[in-house]
Protein backbone atom coordinates (compact mmCIF):
# COMPACT_ATOMS: atom_id res chain seq x y z
CA UNK A 1 0.00 0.00 0.00
CA UNK A 2 2.96 2.60 0.79
CA UNK A 3 4.13 1.66 -2.87
CA UNK A 4 0.85 2.86 -4.40
CA UNK A 5 0.80 5.56 -1.84
CA UNK A 6 4.27 6.98 -3.37
CA UNK A 7 3.46 6.41 -7.13
CA UNK A 8 0.42 8.49 -6.51
CA UNK A 9 2.09 11.20 -4.61
CA UNK A 10 5.18 11.16 -7.46
CA UNK A 11 1.98 11.83 -9.95
CA UNK A 12 1.05 14.84 -8.26
CA UNK A 13 4.52 16.14 -8.08
CA UNK A 14 5.10 15.68 -11.63
CA UNK A 15 1.63 17.34 -12.21
CA UNK A 16 2.51 20.50 -10.08
CA UNK A 17 6.20 20.38 -11.21
CA UNK A 18 4.23 20.67 -14.58
CA UNK A 19 2.44 23.28 -13.70
CA UNK A 20 5.25 25.89 -12.98
CA UNK A 21 6.94 24.66 -15.80
CA UNK A 22 4.35 25.64 -18.32
CA UNK A 23 3.43 28.18 -16.02
CA UNK A 24 5.90 30.76 -16.62
CA UNK A 25 3.61 29.44 -18.90
CA UNK A 26 3.90 32.26 -20.74
CA UNK A 27 4.59 35.37 -19.02
CA UNK A 28 4.00 32.66 -17.67
CA UNK A 29 7.48 29.40 -16.65
CA UNK A 30 9.09 28.04 -13.73
CA UNK A 31 9.67 28.94 -10.06
CA UNK A 32 11.71 31.68 -9.31
CA UNK A 33 11.14 35.00 -7.36
CA UNK A 34 8.07 36.40 -6.58
CA UNK A 35 7.20 39.93 -6.21
CA UNK A 36 9.12 41.38 -3.34
CA UNK A 37 11.59 40.01 -5.86
CA UNK A 38 11.65 42.42 -8.63
CA UNK A 39 12.68 39.97 -11.31
CA UNK A 40 15.50 41.40 -12.85
CA UNK A 41 15.20 45.24 -11.85
CA UNK A 42 18.26 47.08 -12.68
CA UNK A 43 19.45 44.37 -15.49
CA UNK A 44 20.98 44.80 -18.94
CA UNK A 45 18.26 43.12 -21.45
CA UNK A 46 18.58 39.68 -21.36
CA UNK A 47 16.66 39.14 -24.56
CA UNK A 48 16.22 40.70 -28.24
CA UNK A 49 14.26 43.78 -28.91
CA UNK A 50 12.72 46.44 -27.12
CA UNK A 51 11.16 46.29 -23.30
CA UNK A 52 7.92 47.19 -23.61
CA UNK A 53 6.60 49.84 -21.03
CA UNK A 54 3.28 49.39 -19.26
CA UNK A 55 1.50 51.14 -21.38
CA UNK A 56 2.06 48.91 -24.14
CA UNK A 57 1.78 45.40 -22.38
CA UNK A 58 -1.69 46.89 -22.03
CA UNK A 59 -2.26 47.50 -25.36
CA UNK A 60 -0.13 44.84 -26.79
CA UNK A 61 -1.34 41.65 -25.04
CA UNK A 62 -4.37 42.50 -22.80
CA UNK A 63 -7.51 40.79 -24.63
CA UNK A 64 -5.19 38.68 -26.75
CA UNK A 65 -3.81 35.05 -26.43
CA UNK A 66 0.18 34.38 -26.08
CA UNK A 67 1.17 30.57 -27.94
CA UNK A 68 4.55 29.30 -27.71
CA UNK A 69 6.72 27.91 -25.72
CA UNK A 70 8.78 27.51 -22.31
CA UNK A 71 12.60 27.60 -21.85
CA UNK A 72 12.01 23.76 -21.42
CA UNK A 73 10.13 23.81 -24.45
CA UNK A 74 7.05 23.07 -23.53
CA UNK A 75 4.17 24.42 -25.82
CA UNK A 76 1.28 26.39 -23.62
CA UNK A 77 -1.68 28.92 -24.60
CA UNK A 78 -2.35 31.52 -22.23
CA UNK A 79 -5.10 34.04 -22.77
CA UNK A 80 -5.01 37.37 -21.27
CA UNK A 81 -8.53 38.81 -20.16
CA UNK A 82 -9.66 42.56 -19.81
CA UNK A 83 -11.07 41.54 -16.74
CA UNK A 84 -8.05 40.88 -14.82
CA UNK A 85 -8.18 37.17 -15.41
CA UNK A 86 -6.12 34.72 -17.43
CA UNK A 87 -6.23 31.08 -18.23
CA UNK A 88 -3.88 29.17 -19.64
CA UNK A 89 -3.08 25.52 -21.18
CA UNK A 90 -0.54 23.29 -22.52
CA UNK A 91 2.70 21.19 -21.84
CA UNK A 92 3.46 18.48 -24.27
CA UNK A 93 4.29 16.20 -21.62
CA UNK A 94 2.14 16.59 -18.99
CA UNK A 95 -1.11 18.67 -20.29
CA UNK A 96 -2.64 20.57 -18.08
CA UNK A 97 -4.66 24.09 -17.57
CA UNK A 98 -4.94 26.51 -14.85
CA UNK A 99 -5.35 29.90 -14.52
CA UNK A 100 -5.27 33.47 -12.47
CA UNK A 101 -5.45 36.77 -12.03
CA UNK A 102 -2.35 39.39 -13.21
CA UNK A 103 -1.60 42.81 -12.56
CA UNK A 104 0.38 45.34 -14.87
CA UNK A 105 2.83 47.51 -12.63
CA UNK A 106 3.93 51.02 -12.80
CA UNK A 107 7.90 49.67 -13.33
CA UNK A 108 6.88 47.78 -16.23
CA UNK A 109 6.29 44.22 -15.02
CA UNK A 110 3.57 41.71 -15.83
CA UNK A 111 2.73 40.00 -12.60
CA UNK A 112 0.48 37.07 -12.87
CA UNK A 113 -0.94 35.21 -9.63
CA UNK A 114 -1.02 31.45 -10.55
CA UNK A 115 -4.27 29.97 -8.61
CA UNK A 116 -2.52 26.66 -8.62
CA UNK A 117 0.63 27.62 -7.23
CA UNK A 118 -0.44 30.43 -4.64
CA UNK A 119 2.37 32.56 -6.11
CA UNK A 120 2.92 35.41 -8.29
CA UNK A 121 5.89 35.78 -10.31
CA UNK A 122 6.67 39.14 -12.38
CA UNK A 123 7.68 39.67 -15.95
CA UNK A 124 9.09 42.43 -18.36
CA UNK A 125 8.39 41.84 -21.40
CA UNK A 126 10.43 42.23 -24.83
CA UNK A 127 8.93 42.20 -28.37
CA UNK A 128 11.58 41.89 -31.24
CA UNK A 129 9.06 42.24 -34.51
CA UNK A 130 6.24 39.31 -34.02
CA UNK A 131 8.64 37.44 -30.78
CA UNK A 132 7.81 38.18 -27.38
CA UNK A 133 9.62 37.02 -24.47
CA UNK A 134 9.44 37.01 -20.77
CA UNK A 135 12.49 37.81 -18.62
CA UNK A 136 12.32 35.96 -14.94
CA UNK A 137 14.76 36.76 -13.13
CA UNK A 138 17.54 37.70 -15.75
CA UNK A 139 16.50 34.86 -18.11
CA UNK A 140 14.18 34.16 -20.52
CA UNK A 141 11.50 32.15 -19.59
CA UNK A 142 9.30 31.91 -22.40
CA UNK A 143 9.10 33.04 -26.05
CA UNK A 144 5.86 33.31 -27.99
CA UNK A 145 3.83 35.38 -30.49
CA UNK A 146 0.12 36.69 -29.88
CA UNK A 147 -3.09 36.29 -31.30
CA UNK A 148 -6.01 38.36 -31.17
CA UNK A 149 -8.90 37.27 -29.19
CA UNK A 150 -8.90 34.03 -27.50
CA UNK A 151 -8.95 31.81 -30.14
CA UNK A 152 -7.85 28.44 -27.63
CA UNK A 153 -11.40 28.95 -26.39
CA UNK A 154 -9.31 29.14 -23.03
Amino acid sequence: MLVGSYSVEVRIMRVRFSHCVIVLTFLLSACGTSTGDRAGSGASAPAAGTKLTADQIRKELVGRTAIGRTNNNEEYAFYIAPDGTFKYAGGSSSPSSSGGTYRITSDDQFCANYTALGREYCYFIYKDGETYRSVLDGKVATTYTVRPGNPENL
